[in-house]
């Protein structure tokens, strides 16, 4: 069993094509169609839904947005705060770490997870925090590897 977090920027890039970022919205679907019926399990904190809706309400109509935040919910663990916020306290203490990454990291450091993440910063204070932490692009061939192990 392989247990993963990933991070809002990875849903939001496979569902949001940006012109000059067509390698994020690439690599994102690669790895997000290779998870249903593996041995994969997604831990997510529970700010996924927030930043989710946050983000597609300005792209997408607002009846889509909900049927896929609704959905991606479905399909993923959720780590409820009072799970994480010490962890998440003590990540942001220790690594300096904007507060919504250090609960994606705090949940990764609770289900023993690895991390993916489109945010170069939030993979570096990952990997600070003691995480096996990959970028999207940059790190496409080791997580399919990973994904498929």
């Amino acid at each position: 069993m392989i247990n993963i977090v990933i991070n809002a920027s990875v849903f939001i890039d496979h569902l949001i094509r940006i012109k000059g970022l067509e390698e994020r919205n690439i690599a994102a679907t690669r790895v997000l169609n290779l998870v249903p019926g593996t041995h994969v399990k997604i831990f997510e904190p529970f700010i996924l839904e927030i930043e989710l809706y946050g983000v597609l309400v300005r792209y997408i109509n607002k009846d889509l947005v909900k049927k896929i935040v609704n959905d991606i919910m479905n399909n993923v663990i959720v780590v409820g705060e009072d799970e994480i916020h010490e962890e998440a306290k003590t990540v942001a203490f220790e690594t300096g770490s904007r507060a919504v990454d250090s609960y994606y990291i705090a949940s990764a450091l609770r289900s023993r997870s690895f991390l993916i993440s489109s945010d170069k910063t939030m993979i570096y204070n990952a990997q600070k925090a003691g995480l096996k932490a990959y970028h999207l692009v940059e790190d496409i061939d080791k997580i399919i590897d990973l994904l498929k192990s």
